[in-house]
């Protein structure tokens, strides 16, 4: 993108002017086209004088409304820059700039119209080329970090970590996933791995949850962040009951046994992005240690989530108790089994 610009900035400095003059009638009907138009268009200076169709036949459809309204503004302004498209004699159309200056006699009466006409199409196409760069690097940011996000570092905000009160986080752990991929080839293995996770994104996506990061056959989303909602925990809990719908389909599409264990847990979260040439946004705190301990402290097949968020879904949800868990490093917690919606 660099090259690109530098050559930009040389074409719009280098490139020679063709100079012409019409009547104060604003219609493009030259009285006077310097001769150097035939080296820019492929005409010749004698076809454009005195003949408004002549150019304006020539200007691209589109472009010629803007370009009409523009000479209209002209006689307010004094003069004025911009940018069309024009057919050359050899039948492809090529971008032209044209600045035009409003000539005044003593009395301050309009008199005539002198213009400067460049051709800068390959001006215009390293723009195009610098846009769809620009398009392209933003999408793949997108692809890795939340859009509010990616705008914030856009603006240069240099350092981004908030702290959301709260937000329910969700693990989720491919069961006998190590075993299971050890009698597969590489490619195989990525390919059951990709189908996998781009179901259980659609899932994310459909209940605008946020996809952190999946770590081997492990898979990390949060809700409430980085947009707040006050129904981050409900949302979390059918993308949970979808994503084991899911894996159940998936076997049934394949022919595999594979089940899929869940841990949630709601609470304050901090996050943040990591890296300077390679972004990571991520989430930290005991919400998600603790989700992450829910998850490998369930059982296959099953949700297991908090106390904590029970109580807040419990309402439309169905759970069975499973009573007091000793969590490794956290200590003892009541928890539940999600079960399904109530109906």
């Amino acid at each position: 993108m660099v090259e690109a610009q530098d050559r930009l900035n040389h074409l719009r400095t280098s490139a020679p002017a063709v100079i012409y003059s019409f009547e104060k009638s604003g219609e493009y009907a030259p009285t006077f086209i310097s001769e150097n138009v035939k080296a820019l268009l492929g005409y010749e200076p004698k076809e454009f004088l005195n003949d408004a169709d002549f150019w304006v036949d020539r200007i691209h459809p589109s472009d010629l409304p803007n370009v009409q309204e523009n000479l209209k503004k002209l006689y307010e302004e004094g003069e004025l820059t911009h940018e069309y498209r024009f057919l050359h004699k050899e039948g492809n159309y090529c971008w032209l700039n044209d600045e035009l200056h409003l000539q005044r006699n003593k009395e301050d009466e309009p008199t005539e119209i002198v213009g400067s006409m460049n051709d800068i199409t390959a001006r215009k196409k390293i723009e195009e080329e610098l846009a769809v760069a620009k398009e392209q690097a933003e999408r793949l940011i997108l692809n890795v970090l939340p859009a509010s996000i990616a705008n914030r570092l856009k603006d240069d905000d240099k350092t981004i970590a908030d702290k959301y009160a709260e937000a329910t986080i969700l693990f989720l752990d491919i069961v006998g996933f190590t075993e299971f991929s050890a009698k597969l080839l590489p490619s195989k293995l990525v390919g059951v791995l990709n189908d996998i996770f781009t179901r259980f994104d659609l899932i994310t996506e459909k209940y605008n949850l946020e996809k952190i990061k999946t770590i081997g056959d492990s898979y990390l989303l949060a809700g409430g962040l980085p947009i707040e909602r006050d129904d981050h925990a409900e949302a979390v809990a059918f993308a949970a009951i979808e994503m084991r719908a899911a894996i159940e389909k998936f076997n049934q599409e394949t022919g595999e046994n594979l089940s899929i264990r869940i841990g949630i847990h709601s609470g304050p979260v901090i996050a943040g992005v990591i890296g300077k040439n390679k972004f990571t946004y991520d989430i930290w705190g005991d919400t998600v240690n603790i989700a992450s301990r829910l998850e490998s402290h369930s059982e296959s097949g099953k949700i297991q989530v908090s106390e904590i968020t029970y109580y807040m879904i419990k309402d439309k949800f169905k759970f069975e108790e499973r009573g007091m868990v000793e969590l490794k490093g956290k200590g003892e917690f009541k928890t539940y089994f999600l079960v399904d919606v109530l109906s």
